[in-house]
């Protein structure tokens, strides 16, 4: 496992728990 890819990884799930969250306050 490359720290690259966890680092992408990280991101995504930070981007995809903020997408969650404005989906719900809406």
């Amino acid at each position: 496992q490359n720290p690259e890819a966890m680092r992408l990884v990280r991101k995504l799930e930070k981007n995809m728990n903020r997408i969650k969250s404005i989906c719900l306050h809406i």
